[in-house]
């Protein structure tokens, strides 16, 4: 009986949300292979872009039994090969013109194809209910993953430590995010810089605050959420789910957010706070640390669910 070959693509290792569920996915027990579709030496654009096409076309052609890759790698699908398609979320990318035609591209071409595509795996139930308008049925939610101890060990003398070390201590931290513009990081800061608190953001992105931008390791990001009081996640995409405001709650940190796709289910069901217009944020932030909100044992236990034993038994089901 011939052995039965599962390949899984992928496009880039950066510290995104959708990289970071399908590195999870690179851990799971199986034997599954792991293969770049851009070689990591390739600098040139347009190189990058026929290297992708090219790895993408010699795939249809191996004698792999399943294929997983995500959205925009879903070129030359072959019908012969059970194609599962991991749909993390759909924003063409504003700052670049041509990373945004190609966006558009390859979203149009998923939905040119999706009789090829056997199983579409989606994170959330906003991108379901998406493709079921569209008239697709064959749709997986799995959600993302967390190591939930990681989160949960809470460490008073570190987080004092933490404060002093990035002089952040003496007044409430509210975090807003990475300081990107489709984070709505920008709006964020112009709504709440007047306020009596240290706004801090961390990771890359393109826009230079005033304020404090930490470049942290996971231990440290764990830290800084849990000294903050509230997390401020003005988010301006339609998001797949959103790790840091998930990751904000594990921390026992109230979220305040737009809501804007599959974050729309995560804070509905964890009970936290939706605000959607920027002239109202700063009454509700300042509602929200004059009340000292606080997570609820039921909300912790709902965010606790996500765990990653249970994200690798749905991806056994599938495969």
């Amino acid at each position: 009986m011939k052995k039965k070959r599962i390949v899984h693509l992928l496009t880039s290792d950066k510290k995104s949300g959708g990289n970071i569920y399908e590195q999870y996915l690179r851990d799971i027990d199986l034997e599954i292979a792991h293969e770049f579709l851009i070689e990591v030496n390739v600098k040139n654009r347009v190189k990058k872009f026929f290297n992708f096409y090219f790895s993408l076309y010699k795939v249809s052609k191996k004698e792999y039994s399943t294929v997983i890759r995500k959205s925009e790698s879903s070129f030359f699908m072959n019908k012969r090969q059970n194609n599962i398609v991991i749909f993390h979320h759909y924003y063409p990318a504003p700052t670049s013109f041509l990373v945004n035609m190609f966006q558009r591209f390859a979203h149009q071409n998923l939905l040119r194809n999706l009789d090829k595509v056997d199983t579409l795996v989606v994170v959330s139930r906003y991108w379901q209910e998406y493709f079921n308008n569209i008239g697709f049925r064959r749709i997986k939610v799995i959600y993302n993953p967390f190591e939930i101890k990681q989160y949960l060990d809470y460490n008073s003398k570190k987080i004092e430590q933490f404060k002093i070390k990035y002089k952040l201590d003496k007044k409430p931290i509210v975090y807003i995010g990475n300081p990107q513009k489709s984070k709505g990081t920008d709006k964020t800061y112009e709504a709440l810089k007047d306020l009596d608190v240290h706004l801090v953001t961390s990771g890359g992105g393109e826009l230079n605050l005033p304020i404090s931008n930490l470049n942290l390791n996971f231990q440290e990001y764990i830290l800084l959420l849990q000294s903050s009081s509230l997390s401020v996640l003005m988010s301006q995409i339609d998001e797949g789910w959103n790790r840091v405001a998930h990751e904000s709650i594990l921390c026992k940190t109230p979220v305040i957010g737009t809501g804007r796709g599959g974050m729309g289910e995560l804070l509905e069901e964890s009970k936290q706070i939706i605000c959607i217009d920027f002239d109202n944020l700063k009454i509700v932030v300042e509602n929200a640390l004059n009340k000292n909100l606080e997570i609820s044992q039921e909300t912790l236990s709902y965010v606790k669910n996500f765990f990653l034993e249970k994200f690798y038994m749905e991806w056994k089901n599938i495969l």
